[in-house]
């Protein structure tokens, strides 16, 4: 009897102290890493490392921005980004397909999208400060103008149907296949790149939308055969920007085939490009001034057709200001003139007196002297 009651007694010994232990757990304090009061647990990295890999940056960016901030960075400057690298457009021309065309919209749609754009061509000859007429232009949020569609191959390339096609296509993808073919080649990449781009900016209110023509791009021969009727019908805006000295637009030219630099905001740059002269034969320079100037001749005749809209500019008036070609892009629109004066990020390149830029500088000199030419070697 009593190993009974002895039994007993340890069970229930032995079951308040397990109690009592389980009770202690309950109470006692759980320990987290130390933080201030309402600060998120970030992942940290060493500052002494100089490099940071993607996870941790990603995951550093998602720890310290606030979901309405990461809704703003889906802004057209960032999805442009996204656009811009669409994995089939790192792909060759030649031996690769272009992006598929993406728009849903329907006919009705289209045509009624169609009327409120204003198509926009900006028309100069080679190294005429397009490409910074181009930010100046894209920084109003009505108006979208694209780099040369027809840069990416020679002109001698293109065949002239398949030029034809690739700008009917910038303007109007619904009546052009992506996937066109002609004399065996493809409609180059960057055709449908700045296509996608151009579409997907109209439809967050860029309704003014165009590219870039060099005249050397086949304009003197598409504009007789198809491109001025084409361009009454659709009421474009030829923006004709030319160089008034003819000289130093040359010799940009010159310099940027060697150089291989059209453009820059590096203002480090653009001292590199300084220094290094360039040797002109003057025979050449002779030749290529007067073919400049019978091909903006040639220009000249053809914009002063019956019906088509232009306005005709110098680059170097557009330093002073920009009211005519804004009144010229956005009469008739709803968008209005900025009220002030845009910035500009692009850094001239060869700026100040041309002999800077130039090795033989005395030949040049002598080989102008005397001619219609003279004027520029010191303008």
């Amino acid at each position: 009897m009593a190993f009974w009651r002895g039994l007993f007694c340890g069970i229930v010994l032995a079951g308040m102290l397990v109690a009592s232990s389980l009770h202690s757990l309950m109470i006692s304090p759980i320990s987290f890493p130390s933080s201030p009061v309402g600060a998120p647990h970030e992942k940290t990295v060493d500052p002494s490392r100089k490099t940071v890999s993607a996870h941790e940056a990603s995951v550093m960016h998602s720890s310290t921005v606030s979901p309405r901030s990461s809704r703003m960075d889906g802004s057209i400057e960032k999805s442009d980004e996204i656009v811009r690298k669409h994995p089939r457009i790192v792909e060759k021309a030649d031996d690769s397909d272009p992006p598929k065309q993406t728009s849903t919209a329907q006919p009705a749609q289209e045509g009624k999208m169609d009327s409120m754009q204003t198509w926009v061509v900006l028309l100069a000859q080679q190294r005429s400060g397009t490409h910074w007429l181009t930010e100046q232009l894209n920084q109003h949020p009505c108006i979208d103008i694209k780099p040369e569609i027809l840069c990416c191959n020679h002109t001698t390339w293109w065949p002239p149907k398949l030029r034809k096609m690739a700008i009917q296509r910038f303007f109007h993808p619904a009546e052009v296949p992506s996937d066109m073919v002609v004399d065996g080649k493809k409609m180059p990449w960057v055709v449908e790149k700045y296509v996608q781009e151009s579409a997907f900016r109209l439809a967050r209110g860029r309704s003014i939308r165009g590219f870039n023509w060099k005249i050397d791009q086949g304009f003197l021969n598409d504009w007789p055969d198809w491109f001025r009727p084409y361009a009454v019908n659709h009421s474009i805006r030829i923006l004709w920007v030319q160089r008034r000295n003819l000289l130093r637009r040359l010799v940009s030219g010159y310099a940027n085939a060697i150089q291989h630099l059209a453009a820059t905001t590096d203002q480090s740059m653009v001292k590199t490009v300084a220094k290094q002269k360039i040797k002109i034969e003057p025979k050449m320079l002779l030749r290529h001034l007067n073919e400049s100037s019978r091909e903006n001749d040639g220009v000249s005749r053809y914009l002063k057709s019956n019906a088509i809209q232009y306005l005709h500019v110098y680059y170097e008036d557009l330093l002073n200001g920009l009211d005519d070609v804004w009144a010229f892009i956005l009469g008739g629109t709803a968008c209005k003139v900025p009220t002030v004066k845009v910035a500009s990020h692009y850094q001239q390149l060869h700026s100040g007196k041309l002999e800077k830029f130039v090795q033989s500088w005395d030949e040049v000199q002598a080989a102008l002297s005397g001619t219609q030419w003279s004027h520029m070697l010191v303008e």
